[in-house]
């Protein structure tokens, strides 16, 4: 932080802070495999944002991300005129990494050693008022650790994924609770980074992407989508299951998995659309004339059938809803926060295939209600999710931390 001889030197520079501050904003991994670009994760989503807004409200906003090879590229959505800086990386296989390869994770003790030196170095040599961290419960211990070694400066820290717990092993506790304040977005996030003994402040946020909303009539959606990582985690071999039972039902209607390579893929879904000619596998980069913008405005409804989400809020819900298509997911985690279940879309049972094969059955039998549904889902997402007073909220979460 910027050195204070008196008290009265700290005021007037929090008063004249009001006018911007310097923050650095700390992403692991924004660099992601050629052709990705495009195809860019919440986790890096959200900050870059968060940076635009901030920047366009006059603050200094700087990017630090994780070091990473000639291989990689990073996302077209960086800001151009935000500078970048890049620190060793301590956690993971290799710094190569590519999205989608393995979740990978353990400690590199001499890398992480300089990871936070770098980082202590940057925030005396840019003159950061304040560090903000994204992520998850690596980036909370991590800020701790800057924080017990001597970091000056504030860390605020963004959280929408992680094992946050009160059962957690005492150092990270008392790491974690070294963090200056905890935003999260959803309330129950927030209620388990509270739990956990950690700062929080609720601020939610919008979707980074603009999401146009399908303006096809009912007669002219003639597809079920379900479009994420094939994983267990999201659910890919229930909707398996639910496609091959209500493929043979609405022999009219096209089921189909628009999915990215993934280090654990469920099986049988190349099969099943092999074996029904409704059935439609496809995997990014997609073949000409295939979009994902495309098959969602296409389709009737969309099929999340989560067992575990990767963020809260879960982006690809908050984006099928945000394109006015009722949208299936389980009522998990924060999903209950997005959804109201057969007003804005429905929720389900978690690991239910009938529950799940009944709620796509009922809204392809009443196509008008459906189409209604997706627009409420839209309206609501756009009222409760959106960037109205964002920046300035973070801005006030930074100078009661630097206080």
């Amino acid at each position: 932080m910027r050195g204070f001889r008196t008290k009265g030197d700290r005021h007037l520079y929090l008063n004249m802070a009001k006018a911007g501050l310097r923050i650095g904003f700390f992403v692991q991994r924004v660099a992601s495999a050629p052709g990705y670009e495009n195809n860019v994760s919440a986790h890096v989503q959200l900050p870059l944002k968060s940076m635009r807004l901030l920047s366009d409200a006059g603050h200094d906003v700087e990017l630090i991300t994780t070091e990473f090879g000639e291989s990689l590229t990073l996302p077209s959505c960086l800001p151009k005129d935000i500078p970048l800086h890049t620190v060793p990386y301590g956690l993971g296989k290799r710094d190569e990494l590519i999205m989608f390869e393995g979740p990978f994770r353990r400690i590199r003790a001499f890398r992480l050693i300089k990871q936070l030196r770098r980082l202590k170095r940057l925030a005396r040599e840019r003159e950061i008022d304040v560090y903000h961290f994204s992520g998850g419960d690596g980036v909370a211990l991590l800020g701790g650790m800057l924080k017990m070694l001597g970091l000056k400066i504030p860390v605020v820290a963004s959280l929408d994924c992680g094992r946050f717990s009160r059962r957690s092993p005492r150092w990270k506790r008392a790491l974690w609770t070294r963090l200056s304040s905890v935003i999260t977005a959803t309330e129950h996030f927030g209620k388990v980074c509270k739990d956990a003994g950690l700062p929080v402040t609720l601020i939610r946020h919008g979707v980074a992407k603009e999401v146009e909303e399908t303006s096809l009539k009912p007669a002219d959606r003639r597809r079920v989508l379900f479009w994420r990582d094939p994983s267990w985690e999201n659910g890919a071999d229930l909707c398996r299951d639910a496609f091959a039972i209500l493929a043979p039902e609405f022999p009219e209607v096209s089921f189909d998995f628009a999915v990215r390579a993934h280090w654990n893929p469920t099986a049988g879904l190349r099969e099943l659309a092999e074996g029904h000619q409704n059935v439609n596998f496809w995997e990014f980069p997609y073949p000409a004339g295939i979009s994902i913008e495309n098959l969602i405005s296409e389709s009737i409804c969309i099929v999340l059938p989560f067992r575990e989400l990767s963020t809260n809020p879960q982006w690809a819900v908050m984006e099928s809803l945000l394109s006015g298509v009722a949208t299936v997911t389980t009522d998990i985690e924060s999903n209950g926060e997005l959804i109201l279940d057969g007003i804005s879309g429905r929720l389900i049972p978690s690991e239910d295939l009938g529950k799940l094969t009944q709620a796509v059955r009922g809204l392809l039998r009443d196509p008008i209600s459906t189409v209604e549904m997706g627009r409420h889902g839209r309206q609501e997402t756009m009222r409760k999710w959106n960037w109205e007073g964002y920046a300035d909220q973070l801005s006030e979460v930074y100078r009661q931390a630097i206080k």
